[in-house]
Order: structure tokens, then C-alpha cells, then sequence
């Protein structure tokens, strides 16, 4: 329910810095408000099928011995299912929005925006397959290469991207010398945000591999 929170947080502020900007400069954001709202109304349905799920579980528990044959009992309901699914459709959403960043940014090379999109539909697909496969040695090697992708997919999107700044910093500095200085300091400032918001998925997603 944490995340829940912090979802709904990001989406009402984001929504109050939209309503808040001028009419004119709206043009282009309704799309990441609606992608905002669907993510957070995922994550609220995910956590509240999973927090049902938990409490039946425990509800029909005679002693602590039968946890977990029950909890392996409720994989196969609908609520299981319906919670996995979405949990599948936020990471693919999150994963679109890297992929369509680089797209925006690598104008000029749009192919280049075909690699993350395989890596990311590929993941979608491996998660389900880990999901709602019968469970076995395969399945989770499913699972495990779907982290993979998902990670991959991440520092596909941050290298691209960075490449391609570092590649206009060059042209900039070369066209324009007296702007060296700040032009290499905004450049590698947006670099290093990147970087950094790419590290924390790739850290954690090698960790669970």
C-alpha cells in the first residue's frame, strides 16, 4: 500500500502542475497524465486483490502449519490472476515510456528504438508465461529472463541516450567553441541523471537474477 501512496502522490501533484500551467503550454502532457492515472489505478487494483488475498488466506487458516499450502491454493484463483496481469501491464507501460523517450530523442535514428521495444515485449510476454505456466523448473527460468530483459531494456534506453547527447554535446562544441563550457556541464548534468535513475533498477533487478 506504500507504493500505492506513492503512486497517487506523483499523480495528483503531476495533475496540479498540469492544471496549474497555461493552456498554450498543455499541449502534449495529457498523454502522461492519462498514463500517470492508469499506472496508479493498476497498482491501487494490484495491492487491493493482493491485500484480499492475504486476508482469505489467513481467514480460513485452522493453524500457522496450513499457510502456505493456502497460499498456494489462492494462486489459482481469479484474484491471483488478475493482480498478476496487472502487475505485468505497469512494468510494459513503464518499460513504453523509456522506449518512446529514446524514440523522441533519437529522432533521427528511429530504428534504434527497435531493440528496447523487443526486449520489452519480450519481457511482458516471458512474465506471463512465468505466471500462468504450471509451475516448474522452466517457469522460472521464465522469470528469470524476464528480470533480465526488463534490465536490459533499461540500459539499452540509458546508453542510447547518452551516446546520443554526448555525440550533440560534441557537434555543439565544435560548431560554437565559447560554448564549451556550459554546453559540457548541461550535457553531462543530463547524463548523470539518466545514469542515475537507470542504476537503481539495474542494481536490484541483477541482485533478484
Amino acid at each position: 500500500m506504500l507504493f500505492v501512496g506513492i503512486h497517487l502522490f506523483m499523480f495528483l501533484y503531476g495533475l496540479s502542475v498540469f492544471l496549474e500551467t497555461p493552456e498554450a503550454q498543455r499541449r502534449g502532457r495529457k498523454r502522461y497524465i492519462a498514463t500517470s492515472l492508469a499506472i496508479t489505478v493498476l497498482s491501487a487494483l494490484t495491492a487491493s486483490l493482493d491485500v484480499a488475498n492475504y486476508f482469505q488466506v489467513i481467514f480460513k487458516m485452522a493453524s500457522i502449519d496450513q499457510w502456505a499450502e493456502l497460499l498456494y491454493a489462492s494462486f489459482s484463483e481469479w484474484k491471483f490472476w488478475t493482480s498478476a496481469a496487472a502487475v505485468g501491464f505497469v512494468s510494459f507501460i513503464g518499460e513504453m515510456l523509456l522506449v518512446y523517450r529514446c524514440y523522441i530523442i533519437c529522432v533521427d535514428y528511429m530504428w534504434v528504438a527497435l531493440l528496447p521495444l523487443s526486449t520489452s515485449v519480450s519481457a511482458l510476454v516471458l512474465f506471463y508465461m512465468s505466471i500462468y505456466i504450471p509451475a516448474s523448473d522452466i517457469t522460472s527460468r521464465y522469470a528469470t529472463a524476464a528480470t533480465l530483459l526488463t534490465v536490459l531494456t533499461n540500459v539499452i534506453v540509458t546508453t542510447l541516450i547518452s551516446l546520443h547527447l554526448l555525440r550533440a554535446r560534441r557537434t555543439l562544441i565544435s560548431l560554437m567553441p565559447g560554448t564549451s563550457k556550459s554546453g559540457g556541464v548541461s550535457h553531462t548534468g543530463i547524463i548523470a541523471i539518466l545514469v542515475e535513475s537507470a542504476a537503481p533498477l539495474t542494481v536490484f533487478g541483477v541482485i533478484r537474477i
